[in-house]
């Protein structure tokens, strides 16, 4: 079966193993991107329950529906929202980055900018320092492939 605990595993195995548990829980319908604002109390039995199969499906999960995905829901606009049901199903696995090896979570202290270009109508990153460096990326280490960078906002 496939939510058997298994030991002893390799990491690069155990994250995929990790992956399809994911999947599996997502595609199960248990629980729902939106939730985390339709029916928090729903959204989160259900992470409170997959807890006591594995931590590592949680820890997943919650980059993907709750730092990644749930900044789609609450910070996006039209123009993000389409790509909720990906989000929701796992087809778009994303990455949180907001964490700096300069002063870790204190969002305040962010030293990386997205500076608006309006010729090319898009957001320029740059960590200018070592200490702006994302630290601790959450779902970066193989499947994340697009990000909710926070960054100090610089327009003009």
């Amino acid at each position: 079966p496939l939510f058997r605990f298994v030991y002893d595993v390799k990491s690069a195995e155990m994250r995929e193993l990790t992956l399809r548990w994911v999947k599996s829980v997502t595609a199960s319908g248990i629980v729902r991107l939106r939730d985390i604002v339709d029916d928090p109390e729903r959204f989160f039995a259900a992470f409170e329950t997959l807890a006591f199969f594995d931590t590592n499906v949680i820890v997943k999960m919650a980059v993907q529906y709750s730092l990644w995905g749930g900044n789609i829901v609450k910070l996006g606009t039209e123009r993000h929202h389409h790509m909720i049901p990906a989000i929701e199903n796992m087809q778009l696995p994303g990455i949180f980055a907001m964490t700096e090896l300069g002063h870790g979570s204190n969002v305040r202290g962010i030293e990386t900018t997205a500076t608006y270009d309006p010729t090319s109508k898009e957001f320029v990153l740059d960590t200018p320092t070592k200490t702006s460096a994302k630290y601790w990326l959450g779902n970066a280490a193989c499947h994340g492939v697009i990000a909710a960078v926070y960054a100090r906002l610089i327009i003009g």
